[in-house]
């Protein structure tokens, strides 16, 4: 005969639910704010508890189910009443924690699509009044850097253009994507439009300016603190790397233009290849285009296998936008070879705050 689950259990369980609600309610508050990335952790980490908490439910729920009916109806009459009523207030609250699930689902898209809009409007705006003519003009660059720049920088609008319009056109896309699919792509192409204009050495309008100034705050600081948790969580003897381009940077000893360039370009060789290793490379493409005259995986080739699981819009993202930013680079690379670099602190905060970013993604993506 089956037995019934402990009634105990059954309310432990549902205040846990309570609880588990109570959490959630307290990591939203109106009005809606974007979401910082510690934030989300805490979310995901709450809607985890939840829907553990929810199968408890359900599994109690089926033990009562299975107990009625093995059992004698008048035998068990009492401890049945019970455990429906047990039952009832666990199937109430369900209800009403899934409608707070799906209404703190519903309130994360739509604060990280309003950050996305932001920055996605703003580039657009900076975009409009780069004099792509002065492209490079702020420290001289030379006409075959300059061209490669133009080029893909286009490549890059193209693709970012495509990428937003799908995904703001489409609520189910905005609700199911992650979220640092979303904005991540968003931060990059300004990080992109905002470093290519102040190569110009062109001022842009003073609310522009101002505007422009506070995302770009806000942006160095959220993907600074990413960058460096998963450098120490997966690649630990990479952080030294990022910290002594960092610290060349703000001490501005002499030379530190040439330490940074040259320190973040070797930050970008050593993720691209650990998150493309050759020989995994090798057994997954036997492709000639993708493989360089002396046998090794050309940078396109690492990384399409880098983005590999991604979604068709957001991995054509990814293939302009790392060029894009590692042609920067390699041009600011160039000039630091001259034995007097032209290019200035302003222009170099904007280069680290680009690779920073760069370097984020690609590490979110090969995990």
């Amino acid at each position: 005969m089956a037995t019934f689950p402990d009634p105990k259990s059954s309310f432990a369980t549902s205040l846990a639910l309570v609880r588990s609600a109570e959490t959630l309610q307290r990591l939203v508050r109106p009005p809606i704010q974007p979401f910082d990335s510690s934030t989300i952790e805490a979310i995901e980490r709450a809607r985890a508890d939840f829907g553990s908490l929810f199968d408890g439910v359900t599994v109690q729920a089926a033990e009562f189910q299975r107990a009625y009916e093995a059992n004698s109806i008048v035998a068990t009459a009492n401890k049945v009443a019970n455990a429906l009523r047990d039952l009832q207030r666990s199937t109430s609250l369900i209800a009403g924690l899934n409608d707070s699930a799906n209404q703190l689902k519903t309130l994360l898209a739509e604060s990280q699509l309003v950050v996305a809009l932001r920055h996605a409007e703003l580039s657009k705006l900076i975009d409009s009044q780069v004099d792509f003519a002065q492209i490079g003009r702020a420290f001289s660059i030379g006409r075959r850097d300059y061209n490669n720049v133009l080029k893909l920088h286009g490549r890059l609008s193209s693709a970012y253009d495509g990428f937003y319009q799908s995904v703001s056109g489409s609520a189910a896309d905005v609700f199911t994507m992650p979220v640092d699919q979303l904005v991540t792509p968003a931060s990059e192409y300004f990080n992109a439009v905002d470093l290519l204009q102040i190569t110009t050495g062109v001022a842009v309008d003073a609310d522009v300016e101002a505007e422009r100034d506070a995302l770009r705050r806000d942006v160095a600081e959220e993907q600074s603190d990413a960058l460096m948790a998963v450098l120490v969580a997966r690649h630990p003897e990479l952080r030294l790397m990022l910290l002594g381009a960092r610290s060349a940077f703000e001490k501005r000893a002499p030379d530190y233009v040439r330490h940074c360039c040259t320190s973040y370009r070797e930050l970008f060789t050593q993720v691209l290849h650990l998150g493309a290793p050759d020989q995994e490379l090798k057994q997954w493409s036997t492709s000639t285009a993708d493989f360089a005259e002396n046998g090794r995986p050309t940078r396109r080739a690492r990384l399409r296998y880098i983005g590999r699981k991604l979604e068709a819009r957001l991995q054509a993202f990814i293939e302009a936008d790392i060029p894009e930013m590692l042609a920067m680079i390699d041009a600011f690379n160039r000039e630091t070879h001259e034995p007097r670099p032209g290019i200035d602190h302003m222009t170099l905060q904007a280069i680290t705050v680009r690779a920073e970013g760069s370097l984020r993604l690609l590490l979110q993506i090969s995990e």
